[in-house]
């Protein structure tokens, strides 16, 4: 098939680059449209204008917007008239724009499965749930010597509340602790504020426990892509419990979670995260077993082939269908 593709490119290690990169080895022609890129050269209207022109040009399948911040509905329901348009947000929160350019496409991929009937219930048609994965070609175990990378505790990811919360109390306990990330208030142990792809393989493959807690424990089928990526790189992954996880993995065989929501007050949310930590911590052999596991698992089943081999039988098999009602 062929797919313009317009997302923000700018990044090789972005979510929209990873796609680009798999449907091209699936076989489909990848026409990339960086629309944010145009938008700074161009303005936005101007650059909607052309999204439309290039959709007349090309005659695709497939228009596959990403993200979709600052897209007018009007465009898609323009791009319509040409060709299946397909909308991917890959974020929790239901907000109002994306509710209407949810509605204005054929199709809409989201990453939180549990928001699926919501969503359905605000007039949107042919919701699918669509994890991202990792690429095991980027996402590997690379182990480093460097003291750079080597700790008890590593944490990546922005400082906001609940991790400040939960790291200060890591702190508390003892732990050598290691941040990469923005936005952390003076007193944390920040390495740096961003890291590459390489990096991010050799913090996880080094560190002894990888930490994670998602923005949200509510969202049933729903966490942090950085679980599949964590896991990929062979880290041993102690993160929080989000509704329905063990469909998608195996406490203490390929990953190992906490608990904020059961068990101790509100208070004392992290004390199971806390708990754990130093367990294992004391334990290299089970950390080593379940690091293992999970690389093999995450391998098997939530790379970026897994996800996109998926979008794409479920996008042919609905635009075989639009086609029979011509």
């Amino acid at each position: 098939m062929k797919i313009i593709l317009a997302g923000p490119l700018d990044k090789p290690s972005s979510t929209v680059s990873f796609m680009k990169k798999t449907l091209e080895k699936l076989g489909q022609e990848i026409v990339p449209f960086d629309y944010r890129k145009e938008r700074e050269k161009y303005g936005n209207e101007r650059m909607q204008q052309e999204m439309i022109d290039l959709t007349k040009e090309k005659k695709p399948d497939i228009f596959l917007l990403l993200k979709g911040d600052g897209i007018f509905p009007e465009t898609l329901e323009d791009i319509k008239k040409t060709c299946h348009v397909a909308f991917r947000y890959m974020d929790s929160p239901i907000k109002g724009w994306i509710v209407r350019l949810a509605r204005a496409s054929d199709s809409f991929f989201l990453t939180a499965g549990g928001l699926i009937e919501k969503y359905r219930r605000l007039g949107v048609k042919n919701v699918f749930h669509l994890w991202e994965g990792c690429d095991p070609e980027v996402h590997r175990y690379l182990p480093s010597d460097s003291p750079e990378y080597q700790c008890e505790v590593a944490f990546i990811g922005v400082g906001k509340v609940g991790r400040e919360s939960l790291l200060k109390k890591v702190m508390k306990a003892g732990c050598d602790l290691k941040i990469w990330g923005r936005d952390w208030p003076h007193g944390f142990p920040v390495q740096k504020e961003w890291v590459e792809p390489e990096e991010f393989a050799k913090v996880c493959s080094s560190a002894k426990i990888v930490l994670g807690l998602n923005d949200n424990n509510t969202i049933p089928d729903y966490f942090s892509d950085r679980t599949f990526l964590t896991l990929a790189c062979r880290g041993f992954h102690i993160t929080s419990y989000a509704p329905r996880l063990e469909r998608w993995f195996t406490n203490k065989k390929h990953l190992v979670w906490y608990n904020t929501r059961k068990k101790y007050p509100w208070s004392n949310r992290y004390a199971e995260c806390i708990d754990l930590i130093k367990y294992y911590l004391n334990k290299p052999e089970e950390r080593e077993r379940i690091a293992r596991a999970g690389q093999e698992w995450v391998y098997s089943h939530y790379t970026w082939r897994h996800s996109m081999e998926k979008m794409v039988k479920i996008l042919g098999e609905l635009i075989g269908k639009e086609r029979c009602l011509e």
